[in-house]
């Protein structure tokens, strides 16, 4: 695993993506649902990771 980060950059990772700002303000949201709230946290973190995995290949 430590081989992926020789010419990654992990600190380029960002935390908040439109998609988590989506997840967080559905949190705030009282018109929506439990399923519109999973599918927008399951949104957020495939984000997320795809973020990750480019940045610790150097993508």
């Amino acid at each position: 695993m430590t081989r992926l980060f020789r010419e990654g950059r992990s600190k380029t990772v960002r935390s908040c993506m439109s998609e988590s700002c989506a997840f967080v303000r559905a949190m705030e949201d009282s018109e929506q649902t439990n399923e519109d709230r999973i599918a927008l946290l399951k949104k957020a973190t495939e984000r997320h990771v795809s973020g990750y995995k480019e940045a610790i290949t150097g993508a």
